[in-house]
Formats: structure tokens, sequence, C-alpha cells
């Protein structure tokens, strides 16, 4: 996995009883304007990659679609950047990640 690059649909959190899970009590992180939620998953489950991601922006801080979409391609985009670092930290335990954008300070990419 290191030094790989990308962000297919694999990667992407797509099951509907894990993305209610990750809105429960979870453990989460902060540092605003992100909150990012952690959910163990069973190893019984077969993902390909050892973490999924699901990345909301919502609309009650940015009212513009355009604006939301551009948050959620910079967060995209540092997560793909960094997820080998993520990756070797996690080991062999699978996790369901969720990444929320809060307040309305737009992110910069630098």
């Amino acid at each position: 996995m290191a030094g790989q690059y990308t962000f297919g649909k694999s990667e992407k959190l797509t099951e509907k009883k894990i993305i209610d899970g990750l809105f429960g009590p979870v453990t989460h992180f902060k540092q605003y304007p992100l909150r990012l939620n952690l959910l163990p998953i069973e190893e019984n489950i077969k993902w390909e990659y050892p973490a999924k991601v699901l990345i909301i922006v919502g609309k009650r801080s940015f009212k513009k679609a355009v604006d939301r979409n551009y948050q959620k391609r910079l967060i995209r985009e540092t997560f793909r950047i960094h997820k080998s670092e993520l990756y070797e930290a996690m080991g062999n335990s699978k996790y369901a990640i969720g990444i929320f954008r809060m307040g309305n300070t737009p992110l910069t990419y630098k």
C-alpha cells in the first residue's frame, strides 16, 4: 500500500448499516474545522483496503454545491496523499472513517 496515491471506489464507504454506525457513539477526534469518527470493523468483513472513508460537508456551512464539492475535493486530496501513513499506523485493524467538515471557514490547499 505504501506510495499508492489513489482514492478509488473500493475505498469509499457505501454500506448503509456502517454509515449509520458512524453517527453513534464512536471514537472521534476534532481538529477544527474537521471531525474524524472511527468505527472499528470486524475481521470477517472482506475489504480490499484497511479503511473505507465517508466525507461529509454540510449544507448549513456551505450553501452552494460548488463550495461543498470544492471542500470535499480538498479533503479527498489530503486523504489520498497521506493515507499510506494512516494505513501503517492502523496495522491489521479495519476501520470505517467518517470525515465531517464543521464550520464555514474555507479550507485551503497549500
